[in-house]
């Protein structure tokens, strides 16, 4: 009845190398390059007029195309030292924004909020570090991974205090952002 955003259609294409080179028996050299290409077109919706109510004509006239091409990679090395092994690398990403994030405009039932789109949105990218120690002792393993990632145009939704049709209003936007953090586990074998 009312659509949180235009009729669309979306391509993605995307090719990778990965290589990995082999120092010396402890050390390892992981390399890769990956292009993408995005694409979102946003077309005309055409509703029909219902119980004789004219229709919501808030897409009925936007025809837009957005698309991007973007060349990410990452370069890490991969080191043994007896029973720890030991990663760092380096990275690059890219994030193309959704149909939604970019034309946006209406209830959005699942997240029961009335949904805002920035048309001006352009593509995350970010750059990235993390490590990672792993080890294992009989009947227990471990990892510990810390990551920083610094990122450009990061997109988020966030609730502007206003509402509409009795709905709390999320507008898509943009900012810099870090993420830092790390994630850690400990397996025991219980039983063989």
């Amino acid at each position: 009845e009312e659509p949180l955003g235009p009729t669309s259609t979306g391509t993605g294409l995307a090719g990778y190398a990965f290589e990995e080179m082999t120092l010396n028996e402890e050390t390892r050299l992981q390399g890769g390059l990956r292009f993408d290409y995005s694409k979102v077109h946003a077309k005309p919706t055409e509703l029909e007029a219902e119980n004789g109510e004219e229709p919501d004509t808030t897409f009925a006239h936007i025809d837009e195309t957005r698309d991007w091409n973007s060349l990410t990679g990452s370069l890490g090395v991969l080191h043994e030292f007896g029973a720890l092994v030991g990663t760092f690398s380096l990275g690059r990403s890219f994030r193309a924004p959704t149909v939604q994030e970019l034309f946006a405009g209406g209830p959005d039932k699942p997240s029961g909020t009335f949904t805002i789109g920035d048309d001006g949105l352009t593509p995350e990218t970010g750059f990235g570090i993390d490590a990672s120690v792993k080890g294992a002792y009989r009947k227990w393993k471990f990892e510990v991974s810390p990551y920083a990632i610094f990122m450009k145009d990061y997109i988020y939704g966030f609730l502007t205090g206003d509402t509409l049709d009795n709905l709390p209003v999320r507008q898509f936007s943009a900012t810099d952002a870090q993420l830092l953090g790390f994630e850690a586990s400990i397996t025991v074998e219980v039983a063989p």
